[in-house]
């Protein structure tokens, strides 16, 4: 029976030593394929596509969101990423070369970018609205300026 499981190495590094710990406990567990979906904001080719999109002002949205743009972020371009999933591949491990690309208002420009690269798997999410980062734990108090029906 196959399995499957797909994460983000958004707090690793594209090291194949330091994957090789993900596949060991995935294998532990019965699953022999990983999918790795890296978040778009791991890639400089679309840090203009998050400045355009997020509330960068003085509030405490603003704030925060210019913080998150600056931190661990825009690391690795997709040439990087699709080079390591071939050292991957190459050391004998199991993975698919995914992405999680963010709700952008220009769809265009995703779509431009992305048709350059081979994907296995493309995942669309929403994590902004109206240019609010809505899923951030740290700024989760902004719920409360908000109705759901605003939502």
């Amino acid at each position: 029976m196959k399995f499957d499981y797909h994460m983000h190495f958004e707090k690793g590094d594209y090291d194949v030593d330091w994957a090789k710990g993900f596949f060991e406990a995935a294998a532990k567990r019965g699953l022999d394929e990983i999918g790795i979906s890296e978040h778009s904001h791991t890639f400089p080719e679309f840090k203009q596509l998050y400045y355009d999109d997020l509330i960068l002002d003085d509030s405490f949205v603003g704030k925060f969101q210019q913080q998150w743009l600056k931190s661990n972020k825009f690391k690795h371009t997709l040439d990087d990423y699709f080079e390591f999933m071939e050292k991957l591949k190459s050391a004998g491990y199991n993975a698919k070369t995914g992405i999680e690309v963010c709700n952008f208002q220009n769809q265009e420009q995703v779509a431009e970018i992305l048709k350059e690269y081979d994907f296995d798997y493309i995942i669309g999410s929403i994590h902004f609205i109206r240019g609010w980062a809505y899923d951030s734990e740290e700024i989760m108090a902004e719920w409360n300026h908000h109705t759901l029906d605003d939502i």
